[in-house]
């Protein structure tokens, strides 16, 4: 992808739902208080806002950073590297 479809993709999870601790949990496997930490770490670092119910989302400011673009790309080479191998076996 280029940075330009990186930015529209990253545009469009601007508007997603707000996710609450509790699902974050059970997507994940992880307990509530490690959830409940790395969250409290994620939003003190300005990467999670609070939603209105008590959910959280990313930082609209996050998204939009060259940080935030840089790791995006970075991790869809990186599947694409990983797929390409896939389909090589």
């Amino acid at each position: 992808l280029g940075r330009h479809e990186l930015r529209a993709r990253v545009g469009q999870r601007r508007s997603a739902t707000p996710i609450s601790r509790r699902q974050i949990a059970q997507r994940t496997g992880l307990s509530r208080e490690v959830v409940r930490r790395r969250v409290q770490d994620l939003l003190d670092a300005n990467i999670l806002a609070r939603a209105k119910n008590d959910g959280v989302r990313l930082q609209t400011s996050f998204l939009e950073s060259p940080a935030a673009l840089e790791a995006a790309a970075q991790a869809d080479d990186a599947v694409r590297r990983y797929i390409k191998r896939a389909d090589a076996y």
